[in-house]
């Protein structure tokens, strides 16, 4: 029932994104092929297996940490400019989060009329998000921006009185 509804009640893309996230085997597959052909026209890269390592790069089987392909492997062996990887990858990630938010309201809206999720799992299901959005997690890094002022700040060439010049803290 639930893949019906992606299926039905979702744009192409949308269900794509879900199809690729939650989907096993044929149907990952399936989603990660839909945002292939999204993606393709709008990230920059036009060839299609760059963007479809990527894409699967981005959306590696459940119980895996990485497939083993970098963004610069996948820019070598496609002989493609690492920086203009690099910057699709980012969109992707930016993109596909909100393609995955968008299609989750929809189905909770759908799976609401319907009475598959009720009005009260909806509600904790959205504190527990809330919640998890401001407590800081252990994957997530600061910003480069933000890295690199912590570092120019923390080892900042320091001038001692005697005009010769040392690196430290100040």
């Amino acid at each position: 029932m639930v893949v019906t509804a992606v299926r039905s009640k979702l744009p192409r893309p949308e269900m794509g994104a879900v199809l690729a996230r939650y989907g096993i085997g044929a149907e990952k597959r399936e989603g990660v092929e839909i945002l292939t052909g999204y993606a393709r026209v709008v990230c920059g890269i036009h060839a299609y297996e760059p963007v479809f390592h990527l894409i699967a790069r981005h959306y590696p089987p459940r119980k895996v940490k990485c497939d083993g392909m970098s963004v610069r492997d996948i820019g070598e062996k496609w002989e493609a400019n690492r920086g203009k990887v690099q910057r699709a990858a980012k969109w992707m990630a930016t993109h596909f989060a909100a393609l995955e938010a968008r299609a989750v309201e929809r189905l909770g809206t759908a799976f609401r009329e319907q009475a598959v999720v009720a009005e009260t799992d909806d509600r904790q299901w959205a504190a527990a998000r809330a919640q998890a959005a401001t407590r800081p997690s252990a994957h997530t890094s600061p910003s480069p921006r933000a890295a690199m002022q912590v570092r120019s700040v923390a080892f900042r060439p320091s001038f001692v009185g005697d005009g010769t010049r040392s690196i430290g803290r100040r």
